[in-house]
């Protein structure tokens, strides 16, 4: 749309396109073409040009809505009469599809911005165009600076992330492929890449839209139910071989024991039977931390002072670990106490101290053993997501070679082990995770290839005294009571009778309770003592128990087994059971046992 304009509001010329837009009509005034108006509008753009000379371009919307996007060019006519010469625009269609752009884009960058995935368009040459802020947070990265770099850079296999791409370009999407996204500060996130192109009106690829899932928690969360999936199995091992293998080291440590004890002192025979027992009774070690890891054992917890474990562990570290590696202890107080049971705990700090010393071995070193206390608020300072309250914070630290950060997530599986043959057998650091959990604490490790590794545990802190343990007695207890003897095992059985008859004891056996049962109701009153496997075909242990109490309620009785199901020291005692006992005793344990029962 064409047309001149005076000074004086005339249009003396307007082309066709300008009549058929606003209507005819020779000499009409510019403001009745547009607005039907008698005067001149105030707001005028046109006659601006009239005072500066300049070209001059804007936008009016005349009263029926028509938005008019107006160029005005001033020059002089040949009669130096001056003009005007205006053409415009009609551009109220193109304002209305602008405007709904704009709001379908509002509307899909909220769509973009609520979602709490990272969300990226890459054009046709891999490069980003946009990106939502939850990008801007997983990268470190701002928005500004992620337009126009190349999309693979944001990974840490950029090759795989451009495979990624180009599939997409290929099969129309992408779903689920899997990368690690790359963090300004070093660090990466497992995601899940998913990735679909988009198009233009012709059909033309013209981009692609892409997400990335954070799957680490998810990961994190499979881990844990895979450890827990191992530790059940390994507790279900654990709880089926314990019976059979303890009655097996029973055999071994009772027989060597009787054989150590008529040969010579310091005989090279003697020499070799120690070692035997010795062997035999790291075997019964290795049981116990299996059962205690797996929680088939119940632990005796108590109120104890952690500082006398700590000290009592360096001291026996200090006597035996190499002279290159220092120990130092820093012990904040001396009344910290936890509820717990001291021969774990003992465990904990020993297992953990044995591995900073075996990690020093090379090089030597520094091992740290630090004791403190303090109070997790109920707050988001809580680090770790711990129950708030007051904690007995344990540290064992070295500056040995340090974890892999390959294999620092493993660390707790049960028989995972980076020593040598012989030198251990990847169970101290499950039996340190298990104790730890069973007394309601939490263990943490931090570690540096070449420069150390720190574990730190907290203990829940409780008020109260240490209960004081009672000097082990080193002489063998002897007796001369009569003792019915009860174990299904022939090997057991001919043990029990050979060490009893030793300790002065009358003793008589029998295989099973049945039989056992049978000769005490013939004479209640000829023994002493009665002691049973709990174990047995026909009649266990715990039934036995029962008739012989309801007979002789008096009767004092000891139970052995190596591992059951059917009765713990707790149900026991319960029953009327004097003494509840793990197999493989030593012959000074079973003797101290009898005497504690019968004295």
């Amino acid at each position: 749309m064409v047309c001149l304009l005076t000074p004086d509001y005339d249009v003396p010329f307007a082309n066709r396109a300008f009549r058929e837009q606003f209507g005819e009509g020779r000499g009409r005034k510019c403001f009745d073409y547009c607005f039907g108006k008698q005067e001149p509008c105030e707001f005028c753009e046109s006659f601006k040009v009239f005072e500066s000379g300049e070209p001059h371009r804007w936008e009016v919307t005349t009263p029926d809505g028509h938005v008019i996007d107006a160029h005005d060019f001033p020059f002089t006519d040949v009669d130096g009469s001056r003009l005007i010469l205006e053409m415009d625009m009609d551009i109220t269609e193109q304002r209305r599809i602008e405007k709904a752009l704009r709001s379908a884009y509002s509307y899909n960058r909220s769509l973009i911005e609520a979602s709490l995935d990272p969300l990226v368009t890459i054009d046709p040459g891999g490069l980003i165009s946009d990106v939502n802020t939850a990008t801007e947070i997983a990268t470190g990265y701002s928005r500004e600076d992620l337009i126009g770099t190349d999309f693979s850079g944001c990974f840490t296999e950029s090759v795989k992330a451009r495979a990624g791409y180009l599939m997409a370009f290929k099969e129309g999407q992408v779903r689920d492929y899997p990368l690690d996204l790359r963090h300004r500060d070093g660090h990466s996130t497992r995601v899940l890449y998913n990735a679909s192109v988009y198009r233009d009106e012709a059909g033309k690829i013209i981009g692609v839209f892409a997400a990335a899932r954070d799957i680490s928690e998810q990961q994190k969360l499979e881990a844990q139910l895979h450890q827990a999936q191992k530790m059940e199995a390994l507790g279900t091992l654990s709880g089926g071989i314990a019976h059979d293998f303890n009655n097996i080291l029973a055999a071994v440590v009772g027989f060597s024991e009787l054989v150590e004890s008529h040969v010579p002192k310091g005989s090279r025979e003697g020499h070799y039977v120690k070692r035997i027992v010795e062997a035999s009774l790291r075997g019964r070690e290795l049981v116990k931390q299996m059962l205690s890891f797996s929680r088939k054992t119940e632990a005796e917890k108590k109120p104890l002072l952690l500082s006398s474990i700590v000290k009592e562990t360096a001291k026996l570290l200090r006597a035996t670990a190499p002279s290159f590696v220092s120990i130092r202890t820093r012990i904040a107080s001396d009344s910290m106490f936890i509820f717990a049971d001291p021969s774990q705990v003992q465990q904990v700090v020993m297992n953990l101290c044995t591995n900073a010393v075996h990690a020093m071995r090379e090089k030597g070193g520094v091992l740290d053993i630090g004791l403190s206390s303090i109070t997790i608020p109920p707050s988001d300072e809580n680090i770790h997501g711990m129950k708030p309250g007051p904690y007995v914070v344990l540290t064992i630290s070295d500056t040995g070679i340090g974890i892999s950060p390959d294999i620092i997530d493993r660390i707790y599986d049960p028989f995972f082990t980076t020593k040598d043959i012989g030198e251990g057998t990847g169970l101290g650091l499950s039996v340190v995770h298990g104790i730890v959990k069973q007394s309601d604490g939490y263990i943490f490790v931090e570690s540096q290839p070449g420069k150390g590794t720190a574990f730190t545990v907290y203990f829940p802190e409780i008020s109260g005294e240490a209960t004081a343990e009672a000097p082990e007695d080193t002489a063998i207890s002897t007796g001369s009571e009569r003792i019915l003897f009860v174990d299904d095992e022939e090997a057991i059985v001919e043990l029990g009778e050979d060490i009893l008859a030793e300790l002065g004891y009358a003793v008589t056996s029998r295989k099973n309770g049945t039989e056992a049962l049978s000769l005490l109701l013939r004479d209640p009153s000829r023994f002493d003592l009665v002691i049973t496997d709990v174990t047995m075909p026909e009649m266990t242990g715990v039934d036995l128990a029962r008739e012989v109490l309801a007979v002789r309620p008096d009767m004092p009785i000891i139970m052995c087994t190596g591992h059951s199901h059917l009765v713990d020291e707790a149900t026991a005692r319960a029953a009327g059971i004097r003494a509840f006992v793990m197999k493989p005793l030593t012959r000074r344990d079973l003797a101290r046992t009898i005497r504690q029962v019968l004295d």
